[in-house]
């Protein structure tokens, strides 16, 4: 929502060998938010089983 200064990314993987925090974490350098929030949700799980992994302030 840009009028909200807010922006959201999905990152979808596919099998064991991914890592997705890493391309959040490129996603984070190439942006420079004020402000981050990211939540990893496990496929086949329902949504309120989503866990917060990383909140925080960049920078």
């Amino acid at each position: 929502m840009p009028e909200q200064g807010a922006c959201y990314v999905d990152v979808f993987t596919c099998g064991r060998q991914t890592r997705p925090e890493a391309a959040a974490q490129v996603i984070l350098q190439a942006l420079h938010p004020a402000a981050h929030e990211m939540t990893i949700v496990e496929r086949g799980m329902p949504i309120p089983a989503a866990r917060p992994c990383i909140q925080g302030a960049s920078r």
